[in-house]
């Protein structure tokens, strides 16, 4: 795990942004309402409370600010470098101790408005002191409005950094740019580095990470360095440097052989003399790349000289070719290997290492005469050596032995099945077919030998001969004489006949006696009618009359009765004198006609009027998504009453009233 977590910082806000959460903070946390009738020393204590609540939220934001940030002092060097060479010691020291200071001063100006409050003898003298104290208090965030911007900006750079362990075993990569690091890191870990064909396309640090031998291992890609004094080099090619200097690791020194990066083999072998000061105390691993392009042995005598001096200098030398991934498999093993190896001497070289080799002694002890001096055992334990005697062990017993080691050997791989095959053969079973069964001891998490019944198949036979049994007895007690005769079976028919004619009746009639149907749906015509009622026995001609003359008149607006009326069918009332009798039978009601005429007229076809009724269906949804009953209703509640939530009320002291 990496040792510090930069992306943890609180982002830093302007100075604009500081004064307004914390005056906005203080008016609203603090109490609005004084008076001048007050006593003087509840008006002091009033604006005592905002000019110290102001300080301290200052106090706390700036304190934040100061804790977050890293001290260049307390971290590793590594970073210290690091963190120098981004962002400028001073620079950064400055904006840090600025804030401190402002933090100092703005304690004091609450501490001295603080005093003046108390000999306040009016209420306009606590107010402009206070309004004095948050004026200077303002002044002073105003005036480091650049050094929050400086830090919000190092804050923001800082967590964009790779987590480096700087503990940790690392390999790096260095050398002139474009002579292939970041190819070899997208080879050797997954980190996805971005390649490209021209210079200087890595300009930060990159960490990648790679297993070796069950551990984790840190690759790093540097930017590419140029062969140029210290004093010369930009921001990019310290970063390199600061890596180098700090960093227990193998240093991977990259060569291009063919001379495609833009600098030449002696170019790049006075780089490697120029920076072998920073190569002390690690093992280096000089990596001739890009040896697709051009082998070695096609160099000249001057070049492969060079190669062969550098050779000396380094601890190892390999030659790789991203077109060739295994050659840097080898290389990713030797690095590894050589710098385990390093810190292995490192750690067991000086004092620690004494002490370290004191902890951990084997003696072997040397020959000084040729006295025999033999083990020492105890009589007691002699006689029972003596009496103890193995007994004969049986021809089963070594035959089952001589099996489990066979099949042990098979396990192993050391002999094929056909030949532990054969060896089953002599496996001494009840049944010889048994001997090739494989059998599981455990599935299922289960033990087989839980469930095993020697019983089973008897205990089977016995259920199924009693399933038989219990069947016959089944079909012998349906005997015919349970079942129906002709007249039940017909009358049985009926009355299911009887209720599914029932049943429809009953649906028809459900919520269906107002709807209209129309005279081609009923089912019936005039001439079924007339039949039905002369099977009923009743007189059709006078019906027949009734109905052209209820056809002939027009129909009534009242309810009234009409008297002299013959009324078919039933038995004749007494005839009475007031108008206003109660109908015989119900007149149907305008609703039900068939067609309103209004509508044939202004719609005539049947597609027009199907898109009004999904208009209106639409417009009454609409309607409904906004719970109105219709369109007339427009009532709005009042979401947020002002008499309930006017005014500022402490809690647990006053009643909504």
């Amino acid at each position: 795990m990496p040792l510090y977590t930069f992306k943890k910082i609180t982002p830093v806000p302007t100075s604009n942004e500081l004064q307004d959460v914390v005056l906005s903070g203080t008016n609203k946390h603090t109490p609005t309402v004084v008076h001048k009738q007050y006593a003087i020393h509840r008006i002091r204590a009033f604006y005592m409370r905002k000019v110290k609540y102001c300080s301290q939220s200052y106090h706390d934001k700036l304190a934040l600010i100061l804790d977050e940030f890293p001290l260049l002092d307390d971290l590793h060097p590594f970073y210290g470098d690091l963190l120098n060479v981004l962002y400028d010691r001073d620079h950064y020291k400055l904006a840090l101790a600025q804030l401190s200071i402002a933090k100092k001063l703005i304690d004091s100006i609450g501490t001295e408005y603080c005093k003046y409050l108390k000999y306040a003898d009016s209420l306009y003298r606590c107010k402009q002191l206070k309004r004095a104290a948050l004026g200077r208090m303002t002044s002073v965030i105003k005036q480091q409005s650049a050094s929050l911007a400086y830090l919000e900006q190092v804050r923001q750079h800082l967590g964009r950094l790779p987590s480096i362990d700087p503990v940790s075993k690392s390999l790096i990569l260095a050398g002139f740019p474009n002579v292939g690091k970041s190819s070899l890191m997208n080879v050797i870990t997954n980190a996805n580095v971005d390649v490209q064909p021209y210079a200087f396309t890595t300009k930060s640090l990159f960490i990648g990470h790679t297993d070796f031998n069950y551990t984790q291992w840190q690759v790093i890609d540097t930017p590419g360095i140029l062969d140029h004094p210290l004093e010369e080099r930009n921001v990019i090619e310290m970063q390199s440097i600061t890596a180098l200097a700090h960093l227990p690791c193998c240093v991977l020194y990259l060569m291009d052989v063919s001379g495609s990066c833009g600098y030449t083999i002696q170019q790049q072998a006075q780089l490697f003399k120029t920076m072998r000061p920073l190569f002390s105390q690690k093992p280096v691993v000089l990596v001739l790349n890009k040896i697709d392009i051009c082998p070695i042995n096609q160099l000249e005598e001057e070049e492969r000289k060079i190669i062969e001096e550098i050779k000396g200098m380094s601890t190892l030398c390999c030659e790789c070719s991203c077109y060739k991934p295994e050659l840097y498999g080898e290389l990713k093993t030797k690095a590894c290997g050589l710098l385990k190896e390093t810190v292995a001497q490192d750690r067991f070289s000086g004092k620690k290492g004494e002490l370290l080799l004191n902890k951990l002694r084997v003696t072997m002890p040397k020959k000084r005469d040729d006295i025999a001096r033999p083990a020492v055992a105890a009589p007691v334990i002699k006689e029972m050596e003596t009496d103890e005697i193995e007994p004969e062990m049986t021809q089963c017993q070594k035959e089952l032995i001589k099996y489990q080691h066979d099949f042990e050997a098979y396990e192993r791989g050391e002999i094929p099945w056909s030949e532990y095959m054969k060896e089953r053969e002599k496996y001494i079973l009840d049944n010889d077919e048994w001997r090739y069964d494989v059998i599981p001891e455990i599935v299922d998490g289960m033990n087989i030998a839980d469930y095993v019944d020697p019983d089973i198949e008897k205990k089977l036979e016995e259920l199924e001969k009693e399933e038989q049994e219990q069947l016959l007895t089944a079909t012998m007690e349906f005997d015919d004489s349970m079942k129906l005769s002709e007249e039940d079976q017909k009358l049985y028919e009926e009355i299911v006949e009887a209720q599914g004619v029932l049943k429809a009746v009953s649906k028809a009639k459900k919520g269906n006696e107002n709807n209209r149907i129309e005279n081609m749906t009923r089912g019936r015509s005039r001439n079924e009618l007339k039949e039905h009622l002369e099977d009923l026995g009743i007189d059709t001609e006078t019906a027949h009359e009734t109905s052209k003359l209820a056809k002939s008149k027009s129909r009534s607006r009242t309810k009234s009765v009409k008297r002299g009326r013959d009324i078919p069918f039933m038995e004749e009332e007494e005839e009475t004198d007031d108008k206003r009798g109660r109908s015989n039978s119900r007149k149907r009601s305008r609703s039900n006609s068939l067609i309103r005429k209004g509508e044939e007229h202004s719609m005539p076809r049947q597609e027009m009027r199907d898109k009004a009724e999904r208009l209106r269906r639409k417009a009454i949804d609409a309607l409904h998504r906004q719970s109105r009953t219709g369109e007339s209703d427009r009532k709005h509640d009042i979401e947020r009453p002002k008499w309930l939530l006017a005014g500022k009320r402490t809690a647990g002291t006053h009643d909504w009233r």
